[in-house]
């Protein structure tokens, strides 16, 4: 099953109005075990954003991530149509996240625990 987040005004993990990220308000997401969710930035510019992570800190938990539309970048990789990113997150970890106008991913947390993500 795959949720869908149509992040108007909170867009691609992130947010409403403002492209600069003191003053964008917070988005608070949280992505359940082996659970595909997609997020669209619909915004008519591109997004930039840190997230915070909170995960079990004594597990490795991972993310799957596929840009399906668009491009941007998650903790510094690069990613655009067509790629596939799986990544390591950890407790406490500050993901630095942009997206071109229209990017749309899917995201699927790996491991067996929750992943929350505080991003703004």
């Amino acid at each position: 099953m795959c949720k869908k987040l149509s992040l108007t005004c909170m867009s691609l993990f992130l947010f409403c109005g403002n492209a600069h990220a003191q003053n964008l308000d917070i988005l608070k997401l949280t992505f359940k075990p082996k659970e595909a969710v997609v997020v669209t930035n619909t915004l008519a510019k591109a997004l930039t954003a840190t997230c915070e992570i909170h995960a079990v800190s004594d597990r490795v938990n991972s993310v799957s991530i596929v840009v399906t539309n668009g491009s941007g970048s998650f903790n510094g990789t690069s990613l655009k149509k067509g790629q596939t990113l799986t990544q390591k997150v950890y407790n406490l970890q500050n993901i630095a996240i942009t997206a071109t106008s229209g990017t749309q991913a899917q995201i699927t947390n790996l491991g067996e625990f929750d992943i929350k993500a505080r991003c703004g």
